[in-house]
């Protein structure tokens, strides 16, 4: 089994990929409007044998937030999602009124 950190590299390589800031847990730059927050969230499902943990999925969240409509990005890091067979889903696509930016959260799976 990996450790969290190794678990969740192809999650932080893809936001990488896109030459995009890419901060983990929250974005620790003010004047940034574009930008991916990935985390960690939960253990999806695991496997146990002779009583042991053998085998798990590992759940987490990567956040796009801009202010482009349309915003190529969204393509792209679906791309690099598939490029790094990392199972996702788009959970939510957002306006947020109080800071203008459009928010959207993906939900990832990665094998710990």
């Amino acid at each position: 089994m990996k450790n969290l950190e190794d678990a969740f590299l192809p999650v932080k390589e893809a936001c990488l990929a896109t030459k995009i800031s890419t901060f983990h847990y929250f974005k620790s730059s003010k004047s940034l409007d574009h930008y991916f927050v990935w985390s960690e969230s939960l253990e999806d499902s695991s496997a146990h044998s002779d009583n042991e943990k053998t085998d798990c999925i590992l759940e987490g969240t990567v956040d796009f937030f801009h202010k482009l409509e349309n915003d190529p990005a969204f393509d792209l890091i679906q791309m690099e999602f598939n490029k790094r067979n990392i199972d996702f889903y788009l959970n939510s696509t957002q306006y947020e009124n109080e800071t203008g930016f459009i928010h959207h959260e993906w939900v990832v799976k990665v094998r710990g």
